[in-house]
């Protein structure tokens, strides 16, 4: 793996400078006493007794210096001797000096052809994520509860965030808080009926230093742990009535980041494995991917590769620029946007040289602003020096970053505002040194432009809960959605599932799955402990588990049927009902008949006579409504009588007081077996 000082030198060489240009700077010259920060130090000058910094046979080969085993990037043409790969990742361009990248300096006239729409087509309308953190409610303002998501825009909310157990790969919540939001948010869909909730895994902080920073790369790589993860997400999503997941891995192979090589591959097929065993659920389950915009951390992803296992690509066109840029030497302290439109157009690029479907991809709108404190008062444009970030927030108290709320407030107070439109964003500055660049409602309807003509699919928003309503109601006006009411009854939700599928799922497949019986160290710990190292116990846990696996997924498809079969009996009820009825009315008409014989039409109704008439209509509706819903009553009390008698499953042999000295036995009878056949 590369050491990510390449990633200095790659900005440097983006910068249309080239190694040559680069022999008058001292800081890629060298000498017998000073090496270089990249790359071998080439032969000695004899009167200077410098040397410049390169790769390649010509500085790394006969002549070098010192750090001679240093290889390039990618292979030019000078061979894999001298190069790590033989070609870029991501198909970007080898420069000549065995540097990857997209830009001319690396490409000449090898650009891809970009995805070309009419923007009025409106292509990226149909879809609007938005993430919602659920720690907010831990600020001290600036909170928005489940009940005050705005709903009738947004289509889908991606809950951020769950956590993946770096010891046993199940779901882990961020924290108590956390975890008492994931079935407040779910029942927005009881408000909103098209709206689907999906739980996003892992975020940034995850793969920092620390416990959890390689547990994706360890689920990834190994198919026993993956299964546990399966496991413990199906749980999840059925217990919230959950529609997918968005795997938010940051990032894979990623040395800096807690990956490893390996990543590359694995996550394709942990990507493979996990449509496979979500497809077998019975629901259709969707898939997605949080991905970056910058070549550094995306090379890390097979797009190509993951495509079909799928929903679509969100990706991150944010936090392209902050107060880090000042520790990369390529960049330095300056302020610069960090939704700059020509950055985000040249990250779209790595996707149109794999061939990614531009309608599985959405667009990252940030709704907050990345800000800095400026160091001369009056050099306030972007490009200026910054020496820090700026003053953190009332609400959300983080140096370098405001809320649109908070941003909303500071432009009410009288900020100045610039418009920069070829980066498509809006500079606002305040207090003599403050700086911040976010997306107005201006800025947005670009964006969203933009993405309309790339025929991208749609947008995705980071993050619901960082708005004051300003922004998403511009969104909304932009796509032409308009928003509902938020909720005033709470909760919507009751501790029993709003289905019958869900209810039987609830009682029977949740609890039914092997970790939720007894985990893999909690068995391990019936051996004794001499024999509790041996891999043959792994193994075994892991037939038990495809075993209880496999009567699982019996008992779901059973469920679906007779969730079909419950319908058709309702069908045919009603059906049957409607009939009766009519044949009820037909007799009392006869009946009528009989007595008064035959009569004319009915005279036309005046307005004194039709008020009474559906009075009376009216309440007939209600008895009969009254009356299903008596039924429905009844029919759940039905449903949770036989859920109780199905109790072989939820409360089976695995979970029994006996389950040590069962496995024991079982053991032991294995064990005379094989010994019988020796």
């Amino acid at each position: 793996m590369l050491a990510k000082s390449w990633s200095c030198l790659w900005l440097f060489l983006l910068s249309s400078m080239s190694v040559v240009q680069c022999q008058d700077d001292e800081k890629y010259q060298c000498s017998a006493s000073e090496g270089c920060d990249v790359g071998c130090c080439g032969p000695l000058n004899a009167e200077t007794g410098k040397g410049v910094c390169g790769l390649g046979p010509e500085y790394c080969g006969q002549g070098c210096t010192s750090q001679c085993d240093q290889k390039s990037e990618c292979d030019p043409g000078w061979g894999m001797e001298w190069s790590e790969l033989a070609e870029c990742p991501l198909n970007v361009c080898c420069s000549k000096y065995g540097f990857c990248g997209t830009t001319a300096l690396f490409c000449g006239s090898n650009i891809p052809p970009q995805p070309q729409c009419d923007a009025g087509a409106r292509s990226s309308d149909g879809r609007t994520i938005g993430y919602y953190e659920g720690w907010n409610l831990a600020r001290p303002c600036g909170r928005m509860a489940p009940k005050d998501i705005p709903l009738g825009i947004y289509t889908h909310i991606n809950f951020a965030f769950a956590l993946l157990n770096p010891k046993t790969f199940r779901l882990d919540d961020m924290d108590a808080g956390t975890a008492s939001l994931y079935g407040d948010v779910a029942a927005l869909k009881l408000k909103q009926p098209d709206l689907e909730v999906w739980i996003a895994i892992g975020g940034w902080a995850m793969n920092d230093p620390g416990p959890y920073q390689t547990a994706f790369s360890d689920m990834a790589g190994s198919e026993a742990n993956q299964d546990a993860f399966f496991d413990s997400l199906l749980t999840f999503m059925k217990k919230y009535d959950l529609d997918g997941v968005d795997l938010d891995w940051e990032y894979p192979v990623a040395d800096d980041r807690g990956g490893i090589p390996e990543d590359f591959d694995n996550y394709v097929n942990l990507l493979r494995r996990l449509r496979q065993r979500l497809n077998a659920s019975g629901r259709k389950y969707g898939i997605s991917l949080a991905v970056p915009a910058s070549y550094w951390y995306l090379r890390g992803f097979n797009l190509q590769e993951m495509e079909q296992y799928v929903s679509w690509f969100n990706i991150m066109t944010y936090d392209i620029h902050g107060v880090w840029d000042k520790t990369i030497d390529a960049l330095g302290p300056y302020a610069l946007a960090h939704t700059n439109l020509t950055e985000i157009e040249l990250g779209l690029e790595l996707f149109w040289r794999n061939n990614i479907n531009p309608e599985r991809i959405n667009l990252g709108l940030g709704f907050y602003g990345r800000s800095f404190t400026m160091k001369d008062p009056n050099c306030m444009s972007a490009g200026c020096e910054f020496t820090e970030g700026a003053k953190g927030g009332e609400c959300t108290g983080t140096p370098g970053v405001l809320s649109a709320a908070e941003i909303v407030k500071i432009i009410d107070n009288g900020a100045t505002l610039t418009f920069d439109e070829k980066a498509a964003v809006m500079i606002v500055t305040w207090d003599t040194d403050q700086w911040v660049s976010w997306d107005d409602a201006k800025t947005l309807g670009m964006k969203v432009d933009f993405a309309n003509r790339r025929c991208l699919g749609g947008t995705m928003v980071w993050a619901i809960d960082l708005d004051d309503g300003t922004l998403i109601d511009a969104l909304g006006e932009n796509i032409g959605r308009s928003k509902q009411d938020t909720i005033d009854e709470w909760p919507l939700h009751s501790t029993m599932a709003p289905t019958e599928s869900a209810i039987l799922h609830n009682y029977l497949t949740v609890p039914a799955q092997l970790p939720s019986v007894i985990s893999l160290e909690e068995f391990t710990e019936l051996f004794p402990k001499a024999q509790r190292t041996n891999p043959q116990i792994r193994l075994l846990y892991r037939d038990l588990q495809h075993q209880r696996r496999a009567l699982v997924d019996t008992v779901s498809e059973n469920i679906a049927v007779e969730e079909k079969r419950g319908k058709y009996i309702r069908r045919d009820i009603a059906i049957a009902r409607r009939k009766a009825a009519n044949e009820d009315a037909d007799q009392e008409l006869e009946i009528e008949r009989a007595l008064f014989g035959s009569v004319g039409a009915d005279p036309k109704h005046t307005l004194n006579s039709i008020i009474p008439e559906m009075d009376t209509a009216i309440a007939d509706l209600e008895a009969e409504i009254q009356q299903l819903e008596a039924q429905e009553a009844a029919l759940l009390e039905s449903v949770k009588q036989t859920v109780g008698t199905m109790s072989d499953l939820r409360y089976g042999k695995l979970s029994n007081p006996r389950l040590k000295e069962d496995v024991i036995e079982g053991l032991k009878s294995v064990q005379d077996a094989c010994e019988g056949k020796s």
